[in-house]
């Protein structure tokens, strides 16, 4: 006696050999409770004497999702695009003023471990560069801060702070820095910043000092300190001390205000380099005032969500 097959057993059978040798949907490692944010007090704006007001909105999870920053010249537009894992894997940038200027977007890119491994810019190939990890140390390879074919290497200490900056490429200048140590205070502020040249020789030294209260703009991005390091110092830990004490959402990974940073070698120059003066409420600044090298410089007035 013959079987007979039913339509429908054979449709159940042709349409499991066709799913079966479909390839399997990639795993994402979804961790929703990774890089949580622990400030209970947000910055609404800073507004600057010099006509600079930077507007900030957050997430549902506290992270920063937008800002915008306006100028007499320029107005820029900045979003935010996080995973799963609260990484951040995308800033969008936009000019909105002068049609003619164009924004650049970042790309961020993290392995199963939730690692950063990748990091590209849209901006006249400045950079695109892979990370990659053995134990304590991580090598940057590629094109970073419009440098193609190098790389970096960076030590991190048990914190998982970078400690070390080896510059590999030898770019062949006589006042090359090759590589700079850090140095923390147990707030895991950065506190010391020695460049040293390709002899092994002290070239630059600066030292970073900072008052017992909360940085409000401290607790963002942590997913992508690794690049924001290397953007920082790159090219000398020295010429970095302008950029994250004037752009305080550039680097959040300082828990307390930078109220000075002093060159430690040159005798000849004004001492201070950045000199901050606060004024407070109980826990947080609410104004600031910013100077080089002794000179007249910005006033800051703080706005925090309630």
């Amino acid at each position: 006696m013959k079987k007979i097959i039913s339509p429908l057993v054979l449709l159940s059978v042709l349409m499991f050999s066709c799913t079966s040798n479909e390839e399997p949907e990639e795993v994402v490692n979804c961790q929703e409770d990774r890089n949580k944010v622990n400030m209970t007090r947000f910055v609404k704006s800073d507004s600057r004497s010099n006509d600079v007001i930077n507007s900030y909105s957050y997430n549902e999870l506290n992270f920063l999702s937008s800002r915008t920053r306006n100028s007499l010249s320029r107005n820029f537009e900045y979003t935010y695009v996080y995973d799963c894992s609260n990484n951040l894997v995308e800033m969008q940038v936009d000019e909105t003023k002068d049609p003619q200027y164009d924004g650049s977007d970042y790309f961020y890119t993290y392995d199963n471990q939730n690692r950063l491994i990748g990091f590209s810019n849209s901006f006249q190939g400045e950079s695109d560069y892979e990370l990659t990890y053995n134990g304590n140390v991580v090598s940057a390879t590629g094109t970073i801060g419009m440098d193609q074919n190098t790389s970096v290497t960076l030590q991190l200490n048990s914190q998982g702070q970078v400690s070390r900056l080896d510059r590999v490429n030898d770019l062949g200048f006589e006042d090359q820095v090759i590589y700079t140590i850090f140095e923390y205070d147990s707030n895991g502020n950065l506190i010391k910043v020695e460049d040293f040249d390709k002899e092994g020789s002290l070239k630059y030294s600066i030292r970073i000092f900072y008052d017992n209260y909360t940085n409000p703009y401290y607790d963002q991005f942590k997913s992508i300190y690794l690049q924001r390091f290397i953007s920082l110092f790159y090219d000398a830990g020295y010429w970095a001390a302008d950029r994250f004490s004037s752009d305080d959402f550039y680097f959040p990974y300082l828990k307390n205000n930078i109220t000075s940073i002093k060159d430690t070698l040159c005798n000849a120059c004004y001492p201070e380099v950045v000199k901050r003066d606060y004024n407070y409420d109980e826990v947080y600044p609410q104004k600031f005032s910013l100077s080089y090298w002794g000179a007249p410089g910005t006033e800051t007035e703080i706005e925090y969500y309630e």
